[in-house]
């Protein structure tokens, strides 16, 4: 068996390099990473990893082991991939089983061979991005973006082995800058700063790619999955399970507006970058809870954090608990309230000082300097000092005018010495007779203040707020603002600025405005946009009702891309839709492998209780769980993984689940008609509706035309991204004759191919049927139309049950992604939560008036310098 696997292995590397033909060198690519999968899972079963006692240089040859193969298949693809594919359709193919590789788990591994991948895939996106600009079109940027989530995957796939090598990861960075800004940084004499560069990136889908994998290597390299399980990237917490852990659980329960009145604490802001940060202060939340006659003993307020910021940003939503202190909490003892702490005590007198200082002279009084001579005429005069004469050799004869006007200046000066005498001689006495310590030239140290407000510590720390004498601009000077439409209870013209470099303000707002008016020398300021300071952060109207809805929706943006499998049981004979459909029914009757094919596809989830995607929009990226006290890893449920449930998976109770750290994969089995999409007559309407039967209290205002954007995903596929959907649909034959890859379209067997198609809005199906000798042909159909030839999985494979549901699983992968990178109107999560933050922003901006506006701003810099600039206009 092993010799059969080396020659195998042998020929498939050979002819990789050969090979010319594009679907030829497909199918090699399939097979080789067949091989590769199920020899990995062979050696794991068996536990016969490959010797460690043999040198690595022996292990690499040997291509009948999975360490020796992968060592030979890892470097002939990429460099078939940077020299011979690199500007054809079949460089996707390769980048996609590039991926599916870098999750095959080798022992031992080869930190070297990691490293020189990471390096060629980089290498891949410079040459493809400095290609000619005749050269960039669409199916170019597609393979870069195609070749950044390669990049990504195999940052996270071995990230310990690429983030510890300084040389590896200034390439990844580097590479990461050429797709943002268009060109990599380069030594000169004098640095530029990012700010002063303009990008000029090859496209904004290269741009957005990059992008995501930089916050890839900064967020999730090395830290994925997190204690969240692979069902999230980002926290699980949110607002109301915060405030649930603040408050005692039978006040809740007791009086439920306590819980309303408690979010409404929470103060939001938006940031520059497209960030919404949400505020709360704990102390804020104890006066509520004394108000209502909720106590919290000494040892509860001490263990609470003293503010909580929740940030939501493109990529995903986390929160901070911060304690800040003015002592360190170490000793139970020292943790007093800083009132009762005592002033610092005096310094000793400053003659202490000074008897030591002439003691020390008295010592050493006897000791010549060693540099400098004891006094000005001990020193040497030069030639150089006699070349300038001195007064009584310039200054005339004794009787002479000159000589007249020379003694007159000394005579000033001599009186003007006794004059300083006398005066410094007066003020030591004045000195010697004044009480000690003087209450005019003493210094007292500052009192110890308590009553500090911490979000604007918090807020001053992070750099959104300034403690100098200038204050942001506000934005709404730029254009003209009407009255808002509800005006707000407190104006806030964010960020204020703390008079004095102060942080204690009594105001209950974290940011409000400076009395500060801006002098007649401003006013051309209002007029010309170009002297105009930029707003970085500003308050949000956190008072309206609308708030936590919108903010709700906006959770419910993936922070991932999202696919969808569909799977189909036939039977011997079977044909009509209903009947298909209700062999899910029959769950617990249906064939072992095919039991077996699901379990490999990932694991079993509860739909109520699941934090990511389910299949289907309404039931997905929701809270449910109001509790704090979940699970560390969503992914387990209640019922185990390893064994097959009672039930079909079919999206109402349970589905299957799997993610990595780009994308999520649910698997479904429809035993009814609930995930058909939405029938061709009066699609808007029949959608609209179906949403608003499962909404309680449907939002006003700004809050319903963000929801009325939402409401506009469809139902196939990602949420919102590519309206031809990304789903893929999986049929089981038990005969093999029922479906219609060999036969025509007069074959009943084409009914199955129109259900999937037509009916589940599947454009690709695959087709699986076991054989006598337990491996399973595999057929794959496509719908007429646009043609996404994704692998690994190709039409007459024939695999075995190890890389079976693996290579489902990235077929359904890599066809959603193809479609999504060929869609005009697919954009990736993070932009698309980027865009739904800045539209969160316009709607509820506290907005103020004209005359308010101008009157509470202040500038950047100083009015002077602002003149200066007018004056020159």
């Amino acid at each position: 068996m092993n010799d059969l696997r080396r020659q195998l292995a042998y020929l498939l590397c050979d002819s990789l390099e050969r090979e010319k033909d594009p679907v030829n060198f497909q199918m090699l690519l399939t097979t080789s990473l067949a091989l590769l999968e199920d020899m990995a899972a062979d050696e794991q079963s068996s536990r016969t990893p490959c010797p460690p006692n043999q040198t690595a240089e022996v292990n690499r040859k040997r291509l009948d082991t999975t360490f020796g193969f992968y060592h030979q298949l890892i470097p002939c693809l990429c460099n078939l991939l940077v020299t011979d594919w690199g500007s054809d359709s079949v460089a996707q193919y390769i980048l996609e089983i590039l991926i599916g590789l870098s999750s095959v788990q080798i022992w031992p591994s080869n930190r070297m061979l990691y490293r020189e991948t990471v390096r060629h895939i980089c290498e891949f996106i410079t040459k493809q991005c400095q290609r000619e600009s005749r050269d960039h079109k669409r199916q170019l940027h597609s393979i870069i973006v195609a070749a950044y989530s390669c990049l990504s995957s195999w940052v996270v796939a071995h990230a310990r082995h690429v983030l510890f090598d300084r040389d590896c990861l200034q390439i990844v960075l580097g590479t990461i800058e050429l797709g943002i800004c268009g060109q990599k940084s380069k030594a000169t004499s004098v640095p530029i700063a990012k700010a002063d560069k303009k990008p000029t990136p090859a496209s904004k889908r290269v741009q957005d790619a990059a992008e995501s994998t930089l916050s890839v290597l900064l967020s999730l390299a090395g830290a994925y999955p997190g204690v969240t399980g692979s069902a999230t990237t980002c926290s699980r917490l949110v607002e109301d399970q915060l405030i649930q852990a603040l408050a005692p659980e039978d006040e809740v329960r007791r009086q439920p507006e306590l819980l309303r009145e408690l979010r409404q604490q929470f103060q939001y802001f938006w940031s520059e970058p497209g960030v919404l940060l949400g505020i709360l202060e704990v102390a804020q939340c104890r006066e509520v809870l004394k108000s209502r006659g909720v106590s919290l003993n000494k040892t509860e307020e001490l263990e609470l954090p003293k503010t909580i910021i929740v940030l939501r940003g493109p990529f995903g939503r986390h929160v901070w608990a911060v304690r800040m202190r003015q002592l360190p909490i170490d000793d139970p003892e020292a943790s007093a309230s800083p009132v009762q702490l005592a002033p610092p005590s005096r310094p000793k007198a400053w003659g202490c000082f000074l008897e030591r200082l002439l003691v020390t002279i008295d010592r050493n009084k006897t000791v010549e300097a060693l540099t400098f001579p004891a006094s000005i005429s001990d020193i040497p005069l030069v030639d150089a000092d006699s070349s300038i004469g001195s007064i009584e050799q310039v200054g005339g004869a004794p009787e002479s005018q000159s000589r007249v006007e020379i003694n007159t200046i000394k005579n000033l000066i001599t009186s003007q010495s006794a004059k300083i005498e006398e005066v410094g001689l007066k003020c030591l006495k004045q000195r010697l007779n004044a009480p000690f310590p003087d209450p005019l030239v003493e210094a007292h140290p500052p009192s110890s203040n308590a009553s500090f407000q911490v979000g604007r510590m918090l807020l001053t720390n992070l750099g959104y707020l300034s403690a100098n004498t200038f204050a942001m601009m506000e934005l709404d000077a730029l254009k003209p603002v009407g009255n808002s439409e509800k005006p707000a209870p407190s104006p806030a013209v964010p960020p204020a600025q703390i008079k004095g470099g102060q942080a204690a303000l009594g105001s209950s707002q974290l940011v409000q405005s400076s009395n500060t008016e801006l002098s007649t020398g401003a006013a051309p300021l209002d007029r010309d946009v170009t002297l105009q300071a930029c707003q970085t952060f500003f308050a949000l109207d956190s008072h309206n009702s609308d708030i936590p809805s919108i903010v709700d929706s906006l959770d419910r943006l993936p922070t991932r891309t999202a696919d969808t499998l569909l799977v189909f049981y036939v039977g011997a004979g079977q044909s009509k839709v209903d009947v298909i459909l209700s062999n899910m029914k029959n769950w617990s009757q249906l064939s072992n492998e095919f039991h077996a094919f699901i379990r490999n596809l990932g694991s079993f989830v509860e739909v109520a209780k699941h934090p990511g995607w389910t299949g289907c929009i309404e039931t997905s990226y929701h809270a449910v769980d109001t509790s704090v006290g979940f699970t560390a890893d969503p992914t387990v449920s209640s019922r185990s993984t390893t064994s097959t449930p009672s039930s079909a998976p079919d999206g109402h109770e349970l589905i299957v689940y799997s993610a990595d750290a780009l994308t999520e994969f649910a698997c479904v089995c429809p035993s009814d008609y609930y995930l058909a999409p939405v029938t061709s007559f009066e699609p808007e309407k029949a959608e609209i509706s179906r949403r608003a039967s499962m909404l309680a209290d449907p939002p006003t205002g700004g809050a319903q035309r963000l929801a009325q954007q939402q409401s506009s995903t469809t139902m196939s596929g990602e949420p919102g991204g590519d309206p031809t959907g990304g789903r893929v649909a999986v049929v089981w034959l038990e005969r093999w004759e029922d479906g219609p890859v060999t036969a025509g379209p007069d074959n009943p067997g084409w009914a199955i191919q129109q259900m999937t198609n037509q009916l589940f809005g599947c454009p690709v199906t695959i087709y699986i049927h076991p054989l006598s000798s337990k491996l399973y042909r595999v057929g794959v159909l496509r719908a007429p139309g646009r043609v996404f030839d994704a692998g690994p999985l190709i039409n007459g494979s024939v695999l075995s049950h190890r890389v079976l549901g693996s290579f489902v699983r990235q077929t359904v992968t890599n066809v959603s992604r193809r479609r999504r990178l060929a869609s005009d109107q697919f954009q990736p999560p993070h932009v698309k939560r980027k865009y739904r933050i800045c539209e969160l922003e316009q709607a509820y901006r506290t907005q103020l008036n004209r005359s308010q506006s101008i009157a509470k701003q202040t500038s950047y810099c100083p009015q002077v310098v602002l003149k200066l600039f007018t004056a020159a206009a």
